[in-house]
């Protein structure tokens, strides 16, 4: 195997930092629930088909929320858990 220098260079300064990094996280968010106490309180739907709600217009989705994190499909209000990108709440922001 040929590493150049500026691989391994990029590799040792990373390797240091490895036991630092969370395991929480690199580990994958488990989903919302639905039924969940959260996610009532909230009206979060996974699927804007559902939804049911005066305050959704057709559009807002998580995915354009200002709270959603496309790295780890988390949220910013439900921090313990993802959500789906084709869900709402309504706590809807647009994004800016």
């Amino acid at each position: 195997m040929d590493i150049s220098r500026r691989t391994f260079l990029i590799m040792a300064c990373t390797l240091p930092v490895t036991p630092f990094i969370s395991h929480k996280a690199l580990a994958a968010f488990p989903p919302l629930s639905e039924r969940s106490a959260q996610a009532k309180a909230r009206h979060y739907k996974s699927n804007v088909r559902r939804v049911r709600h005066p305050k959704y217009k057709k559009g807002q989705t998580c995915s354009n929320c200002q709270f959603f994190k496309f790295l780890d499909s988390g949220c910013q209000l439900f921090s313990s858990n993802s959500v789906a990108p084709a869900g709402w709440c309504q706590s809807w922001v647009l994004k800016s």
